[in-house]
């Protein structure tokens, strides 16, 4: 959600933009200070009138922190996030965009509230399940990420007045061809190499190793075949499918909602259309008598020196055909008919219809049990929050996972052992965990019997987790893993002869 923020300045062309920009405004003032040399200022960047708040820093620096932490897999310290040069990366962000919003205050460029409106509800991160716009989802995700609605709208206009000037002044340009050579050059780059394989056989059969071999390879890999830590933990999956009651649905509503979106369920008259195009009127009325006279529309498209290619439409609907004249007319024919003179817009056409495939109507019997899912997944999406928030009052009255999932008649899935590359004690993968990359961090971030909060899926649902146990890690025996450190002893002893031979 929050990258449509920094999409502005996404190509290369804009970013060179970007950089005239502010050495245009060094003119006349860009002053930018790092968090710890503001004593007496109230913002971190002047550009011109325009001014950007120590808050603003302090929200935008969190949250770049954030999304590094995500990336790195743990929670990044500020020493940390110093050395990796974030406070930096951040201040630039501003600086960019401090000076384009100058540049729009000079310009006088706004966004009224219903295109911000327009906007936000096209925002893919706020729709529902039924694909439309969700207000109780746009509060939530942005909950999740510590902002405030009027703070996203405010940043979310001035992205898009920041659009207008950046495509402005970037439409029309494209890289020189230099850059395009040098590309093509690269790319379609060959070489020619030669080399020879050495196959095993050259070095086998190895005999096995002796046990003092054996172990001391195992004790200088020891790491290599350490058991790393478990966790047993158990899991709540809340979504709108977990909760759906097709039952509940009504063959009423099933019916009313079939006529009501009938159109869904139909597939229109398609008509297979020929038009030929004539210079004048006259022209056209001529072509019309010569065939009630005896000749073919084939011969009169032979006649005007063009093909059947030339006068092909398409096989279209009604509604597809843009010159509504045509429509009307292409539409009034039976198969293989011509029709009388019409007034296009590109001039007279005569017009045939060559097949004509009728419009066909999926019947109720056929969709009314995707019908009656749709409907009661709808229901189910409407209920979501509040079945989280009576999950959330049963486990703050003291009922476990458990108990709070029996309730509300979830089902609780729980993992005896996993580590945190996903895998279980026997080496298999753990699969079709809900959100699996996040709920493992998650689950290994988390202390023993300890409720946590909730992760978010794809599908705006919910997942609820708790760790129930925890084994740690331990250098495993070598009777543990014998057969592997024999396996892995024998690979390094080929290697190790082949390479002998290939020097």
């Amino acid at each position: 959600m929050l990258g449509i923020l920094r999409s502005a300045a996404g190509t290369w062309v804009a970013k060179g933009l970007l950089v005239l920009l502010v050495l245009s405004f060094l003119v006349w003032g860009v002053s930018g200070q790092l968090i710890s040399g503001l004593a007496g200022h109230d913002s971190v960047i002047t550009a011109g009138g325009t001014k950007v708040s120590i808050n603003e820093y302090r929200l935008a620096y969190d949250r770049q922190l954030a999304v590094m932490s995500q990336q790195f897999g743990q929670r990044l310290s500020h020493e940390q996030a110093k050395a990796l040069g974030v406070d930096n990366q951040v201040l630039a962000q501003l600086v960019s965009g401090a000076v384009l919003d100058e540049q729009a205050r000079k310009l006088g460029l706004g966004l009224s509230k219903d295109r911000l409106a327009e906007l936000t509800r096209e925002d893919p991160a706020f729709k529902g399940p039924g694909g439309q716009f969700d207000r109780r989802t746009f509060e939530y995700m942005l909950q999740q990420i510590g902002m405030r609605p009027e703070d996203y709208l405010k940043n979310r206009a001035q992205v898009a007045v920041r659009q207008q000037i950046v495509e402005a002044v970037s439409d029309g340009l494209k890289a020189p061809d230099t850059f395009f050579k040098a590309v093509a050059l690269y790319r379609g780059e060959d070489r020619t190499i030669d080399y020879l394989t050495l196959p095993k056989a050259l070095v086998e059969p190895i005999a096995a190793p002796s046990d003092s071999v054996l172990s001391a390879y195992f004790e200088a890999n020891k790491k290599t075949y350490a058991a790393p830590e478990y966790r047993k933990f158990s899991y709540v999956r809340l979504e709108p499918v977990d909760i759906m009651d097709t039952t509940a649905v009504t063959d009423s509503q099933v019916s009313d909602d079939y006529n009501k979106n009938k159109a869904r369920y139909t597939t229109p008259e398609l008509r297979t259309v020929e038009q030929l195009v004539f210079k004048t009127p006259d022209a056209a009325k001529a072509a019309l008598d010569s065939l009630k006279a005896g000749a073919t529309f084939d011969k009169l498209v032979t006649a005007e020196g063009k093909t059947p290619a030339d006068t092909l439409l398409g096989t279209l609907a009604k509604d597809k055909i843009a010159d509504k004249a045509v429509a009307d007319a292409a539409f009034s024919l039976n198969a293989n008919e011509v029709s009388q003179v019409v007034q296009g817009a590109f001039g007279p056409v005569l017009l045939r219809v060559t097949e004509i495939k009728p419009e066909v109507v999926k019947p109720l019997a056929e969709v009314s049990d995707q019908i009656r899912k749709d409907l009661a997944l709808g229901e189910a999406s409407r209920i979501l929050l509040d079945v989280r928030d009576n999950y959330d009052d049963t486990r703050a009255a003291g009922s476990s996972l458990a108990e709070a999932a029996a309730k509300l008649k979830l089902k609780v899935v729980t993992m005896d052992a996993i580590d945190r590359s996903g895998l279980r004690p026997d080496a298999s993968i753990v699969k079709d965990l809900p959100q699996s990359p996040e709920l493992i961090k998650a689950v290994f971030d988390a202390e023993p019997n300890t409720e946590n909060d909730a992760l978010t899926t794809a599908d705006n649902g919910f997942v609820f987790y708790e760790v129930a146990s925890i084994t740690p890690a331990r250098d495993r025996t070598l009777d543990e893993v014998r057969q592997k450190v024999v396996a892995d002893w024998t690979a390094a002893e080929i290697s190790k002869r082949l390479a002998a031979k290939a020097d």
